[in-house]
């Protein structure tokens, strides 16, 4: 069971300034848990089970987890942020990734002030399906470690790194080719992307990209229109342009 002072830890972790000072947050649902528990990467301070879901992956919580309590899908529901949760929630410690520095080869997205939480977890998806080497995000867009960016990502936020800088400051040392998407520029169909990689600027939802960063574009790329919608949504955007970009190269 989980008890009042562990149900006011893991409500603690779904809010960001809490997550900030323990250094950790939830991963919940089936699918996504056994993601966490196979990547040995991540360690995993606490699971809070079901017994069928112990069943089904006795051996690898055993190998995996610090540890396990097995608890109702009534008190998951309580303590986490799903509704209906027959599988756990698991505790983890932030990972930390190797340093970023400045790339100087492969594909990599940079997020300018992405607000939605399911936008960004959708993000991470794209990237992973991609192959992207990984995310800079400016210091404004959503937490990464937010429960709902996290279940979005469907286990993608495991494998993708993904960092938090001054935008301005990073674009500004990039040798690599920056591109952005822009509603005026080039037809992304009709483009060919330099083979060394680059930077793929995506813009927040409102108001696109700050326009300190727009000096630094050298290519302004746009999706052409084809219906009567007024505009694309930024995950729906990103999985379009990173389709091109790796259909240049035979990906």
């Amino acid at each position: 069971m989980i008890t009042k002072a562990q149900q006011k830890y893991i409500k603690a972790l779904q809010i960001k300034k809490y997550r900030k000072l323990h250094q950790a947050f939830l991963v919940e649902g089936e699918k996504s848990l056994v993601e966490l528990l196979t990547d040995t990467r991540w360690p995993v301070e606490t699971l809070y089970c079901t017994e069928l879901f112990y069943e089904k992956y006795a051996t690898l919580i055993q190998q995996r987890a610090a540890s396990y309590i097995l608890t109702t899908a009534d008190d998951l529901a309580k303590a986490g942020t799903l509704t209906n949760n027959q599988a756990g929630l698991a505790v983890v410690p932030w990972f930390v990734w190797p340093d970023l520095g400045n790339p100087t080869q492969g594909r990599w997205l940079i997020l300018d002030d992405i607000q939605d939480p399911g936008n960004l977890g959708t993000i991470l998806r794209i990237a992973d399906w991609y192959g992207l080497q990984g995310i800079v995000c400016s210091i404004g867009t959503v937490d990464v470690y937010n429960p709902k960016v996290v279940m979005a990502s469907m286990g993608a936020l495991l494998r993708m790194p993904v960092y938090y800088t001054d935008l301005q400051e990073f674009i500004a040392q990039q040798s690599l080719p920056i591109y952005a998407a822009m509603l005026e520029g080039k037809n992304v169909h009709q483009f060919n992307f330099s083979p060394q990689g680059g930077l793929l600027l995506m813009g927040n939802e409102g108001h696109g990209v700050q326009p300190e960063l727009l000096q630094y574009v050298q290519h302004s790329l746009h999706i052409p229109r084809y219906g009567l919608s007024e505009s694309l949504n930024v995950a729906i955007a990103t999985a379009v342009l990173c389709d091109n970009w790796l259909r240049d190269f035979g990906g």
